[in-house]
């Protein structure tokens, strides 16, 4: 039984994870744990609270580069609790033995229907290559704040497309398998005011020896986050921002657009299946650390 929960940190993204429980609706309390003065009834900043607490669910919303320290104190002090780290796992590979509690990682495009269906439905399917985009623009990404000071823009905070837009590997993990990286750029080429990289071009194979292209930017004014797919007897075209996909086989051409769905409701999704139980399509403890040896394989060849 869920009655108390955690929320480590209170920047943007732990404030939409705190708007998902809310909406869920079944818990005693609330608590957000942050070093900052917060105007929050439950706000804690100690260690020592978080274990007189003893909450019964964590969600780790801090900077990428302290997921490591928050999670290493978690399982340290707690077992067989449940944990939803936000993505990445950490910024920088790390063995970690959880013991006994459950860990999840915040990967929660995996939610979306367009790559719910594509992961059910592409095996079936001969596959030849496929093109992956995320163009963004860091300086929109969060409302009334200068981007400058975000994490994502800084280096040491673990900001970076590679880390920042790892949704795309885990994505394509989860769809088509293991990726081995073949050629990688991965650098700040913009006049963006960051630290971190703002580019990522990686072409990967896997072992059904298809062709992956996948490029991610923090600098591009016009949005996109697509996902081509070419086989045999099958194109595909998916649209993960305008919810659209179109697909082009033997026989027929085929439109669906999730008119209703809104990627706010991806969080939502992702605290319901853990919270009931239903994981299968989650990314666990365990495929976190292999999107972050992942990371580690790509850099290592740029």
């Amino acid at each position: 039984m869920i009655n108390k929960i955690l929320i480590i940190g209170y920047g943007s993204i732990a404030k939409k994870h705190l708007i998902s429980l809310k909406r869920i609706n079944k818990f005693n309390k609330i608590f957000i744990y942050s070093r900052r003065n917060i105007e929050y009834k439950n706000a804690i900043n100690s260690f020592d609270k978080i274990i007189d607490i003893d909450p019964d669910y964590f969600v780790i919303a801090t900077e990428t580069s302290s997921h490591f320290k928050f999670l290493n104190f978690i399982v340290r002090n707690f077992q067989k609790k449940i944990i939803l780290v936000e993505k990445p796992l950490f910024k920088n590979f790390q063995k970690l033995n959880i013991n006994n509690n459950k860990v999840f990682v915040g990967y929660n495009l995996r939610m979306h229907p367009i790559l719910q269906y594509l992961n059910k439905n592409i095996r079936k399917q001969k596959i030849w290559y496929v093109d992956v985009k995320c163009d963004s623009y860091l300086p929109a990404w969060r409302k009334n704040t200068n981007y400058v000071n975000t994490s994502s823009a800084k280096k040491s905070l673990g900001g970076g497309v590679l880390l920042d837009l790892s949704h795309e590997l885990d994505y394509l993990t989860w769809i088509f398998g293991r990726l081995t990286p073949k050629f990688v750029k991965n650098l700040k080429i913009s006049n963006l005011k960051v630290t971190s990289d703002d580019f990522l071009l990686l072409y990967a194979v896997n072992k059904d020896k298809i062709h992956f292209n996948v490029s991610l930017n923090y600098f591009s004014k016009i949005e996109m986050r697509q996902i081509s797919i070419k086989g045999e007897n099958i194109n595909i075209l998916a649209d993960l921002i305008n919810n659209k996909i179109e697909i082009i086989n033997k026989s027929q051409k085929i439109i669906n657009k999730y008119k209703k769905f809104n990627i706010y409701d991806t969080y939502f999704e992702l605290h319901k299946s853990i919270l009931s139980g239903k994981v299968k399509k989650l990314c666990d403890y365990y495929q976190g650390v292999q999107i972050m040896k992942l990371i580690k394989e790509i850099k290592s060849l740029n």
